[in-house]
């Protein structure tokens, strides 16, 4: 007797192959609905549907819980197809993708709340929590009131994480709370120069009641949840360290964006028409020099992304075995990786629409997106330069941390 595959058996058993292609697909849909992202100000409702019809959003969801449970590389390879299709739609794929993943590293109270059969769960959240916002200790669990900003996805999500802060014995302890979304408001009110398809609003909660079993301390999320996770799956990608994973997203989205910024320079320069000169742009030398020059910094930052990769593998094999936590030697030289390959890619970007002729800054340009987007997300806390570099510094010369939290290391 034969049994036919139910569609959760067929996502699961995807191989890295099949998972590529669809990959590819999905950012050709991202690509086609860029402009109507932009102008909207989130993902078109073709996209999302395409989005979820791939099957991708359980990428590194454990196989227990219904996801495929693909490898750190191919995540990473992922990550940076869709970003090539469109950065904001691409963004919001990579973030429920690797929120689905970090959901799943909670306790079991908590993740049975969050997933249901289709393989993978719909967070998003703002760890940006204002000094004004209020996190109350109450009998069963706490009140949140307050505002939250850059809450990507919120749209498209059922669930939120908000940050606020604790007090423990200890002292102060970031926290992040778990939300349903219709717990909230949604303030609309993304308007940025670039990332706009990424619809990541202001949020609001007033006195929203959060179970305890909803509240994670960061300290548990960095190093706690991924030895509960090693205990609970044997799926390998859970017992790899958070923070480091949602680094290596962060700059796989960046790698991706600025080689699609290389891909489009060719037809874009081609265009271009010089009325002084009998060499045109497309025979200049100089173009052709400053898009060589550009395009190193783009496989330099490829090159320093799959450095990071091997790293984070590495640690990630260790973890639940006989290491305690990442060493922060280990932190440093990923971060430098990872904010290193950010800065090149956004360089090579810049490099390579100043070339690339005024045309490209018409509204609704593909390249002219490409900048601004690479632009927005370059500031990310994730992304910045001179935290990496200091604090990298003064753990490579044993000088400790001094003022940055370790949480966020």
């Amino acid at each position: 007797m034969s049994v036919t595959a139910s569609p959760m058996d067929r996502v699961q058993s995807m191989d890295r192959t099949e998972i590529l292609h669809r990959a590819e697909a999905l950012a050709a849909v991202f690509r086609e609905n860029a402009a109507q992202g932009e102008r909207e100000n989130t993902v078109p409702d073709a996209s999302w549907l395409a989005l979820r019809e791939s099957g991708l959003l359980g990428l590194i969801t454990p196989p227990e819980l219904g996801g495929i449970g693909a490898d750190l590389q191919t995540f990473v390879d992922v990550v940076r197809t869709l970003a090539r299709g469109d950065a904001s739609h691409g963004w919001i794929a990579s973030y429920l993708m690797q929120n689905s993943w970090y959901s799943a590293r909670m306790g079991r109270t908590l993740r049975d709340e969050l997933f249901d059969d289709r393989g993978y769960a719909l967070v998003a959240g703002s760890g940006a929590a204002r000094p004004t916002n209020a996190v109350e200790r109450v009998e069963g669990g706490y009140r949140l009131t307050g505002r939250w900003s850059y809450a990507s996805g919120c749209v498209q999500a059922e669930w939120l994480t908000l940050g606020g802060f604790v007090d423990t014995p200890e002292g102060r302890e970031m926290t992040r709370f778990f939300v349903p979304v219709s717990d909230t408001t949604i303030h609309y009110d993304w308007a940025m120069s670039g990332m706009r398809g990424t619809g990541s609003h202001d949020v609001s909660a007033d006195g929203v009641f959060v179970p305890e079993h909803r509240a994670v301390s960061e300290s548990f999320a960095a190093l706690g949840a991924t030895k509960l996770a090693a205990s609970e799956f044997d799926y390998l990608l859970m017992r790899y360290p958070a923070l480091q994973v949602i680094l290596l997203m962060h700059t796989a989205f960046l790698v991706g964006t600025a080689q699609a910024a290389g891909e489009l320079f060719g037809a874009a320069v081609d265009r271009r028409f010089h009325p002084f000169s009998e060499v045109q742009p497309r025979d200049s030398a100089v173009i052709h020099a400053a898009y060589g020059a550009a395009m190193f910094k783009v496989y330099s930052a490829l090159s320093l992304l799959n450095d990071g990769v091997r790293l984070v593998r590495t640690i990630g094999d260790a973890i639940g075995e006989s290491v305690d936590e990442v060493t922060l030697e280990d932190r440093a030289r990923l971060n430098l990786c990872a904010a290193g390959s950010i800065r090149l890619c956004v360089e090579a970007v810049r490099a390579i629409v100043a070339e690339a002729g005024s045309s490209v800054h018409k509204e609704g340009a593909a390249l002219a997106r490409i900048l601004h987007d690479a632009e927005v997300i370059a500031s990310h806390p994730t992304s910045d330069w001179g935290f990496s570099t200091e604090s990298a510094g003064r753990v490579l010369l044993g000088k400790g941390l001094g003022p940055f939290d370790p949480a966020f290391f």
